[in-house]
C-alpha cells in the first residue's frame, strides 16, 4: 500500500508539473485555452482580465489592449482600436504599406484599429510568443506616433 501512495504522488507530481502551460522558454505552444493565454499574460507581468466576450484584456503602454483566441485556440490576435481620431484611410493605407507584420484598418464608424496574428500551428516556443508581445509593443508605439 506505501508503495502504491508513494508511486501516486509521484504522479501526480509529474502530471502537475507537465500541466503548467509555460515551463520555460523552449516549452512548444501549439494550443491555448483562454486561461493559458491569461496565465502567460501575467507570467510576463501584465495584469490580464477575461472577459466575457471570450478575450483577454490588459493595460498595455497605458492603452486598453486585448489577445482573441482563434481557430480552436491556435491562433492569437493582438488587437488595440481607437475613437475620435483624426486617422484617414490614407494614413492606414500608408501604414499597411509600410509595415509588414501589423494591420491596421478602419471599422465602420471610422474608427482605427491596430491587430497583430501569430499562428501557433506546429508549435512555437514560449520564446516566440514572448517575442510576439515585444513585436505589439514596438507596434503599438509605432502605430500610435503615427496617429499623432
Amino acid at each position: 500500500m506505501k508503495k502504491f501512495v508513494c508511486l501516486l504522488a509521484v504522479v501526480i507530481l509529474c502530471v502537475s508539473a507537465c500541466s503548467v502551460a509555460f515551463a520555460d522558454s523552449t516549452t512548444l505552444v501549439e494550443k491555448m485555452s483562454l486561461q493559458d493565454l491569461n496565465g502567460f499574460l501575467s507570467e510576463e507581468g501584465f495584469r490580464p482580465e477575461i472577459k466575457n466576450n471570450g478575450n483577454c484584456e490588459f493595460k498595455l503602454k497605458g492603452l486598453i489592449v486585448q489577445m482573441f483566441l482563434y481557430d480552436d485556440g491556435t491562433s492569437v490576435q493582438f488587437h488595440c482600436g481607437w475613437s475620435n481620431t483624426n486617422v484617414t484611410m490614407e494614413d492606414v493605407n500608408k501604414w499597411n504599406m509600410e509595415w509588414r507584420l501589423a494591420k491596421a484598418y478602419l471599422d465602420v464608424d471610422g474608427d482605427p484599429h491596430l491587430e497583430l496574428d501569430m499562428d501557433l500551428d506546429g508549435g512555437i516556443t514560449v520564446q516566440r510568443l514572448r517575442n510576439f508581445m515585444q513585436n505589439c509593443s514596438f507596434f503599438l508605439d509605432k502605430f500610435v506616433s503615427r496617429m499623432n
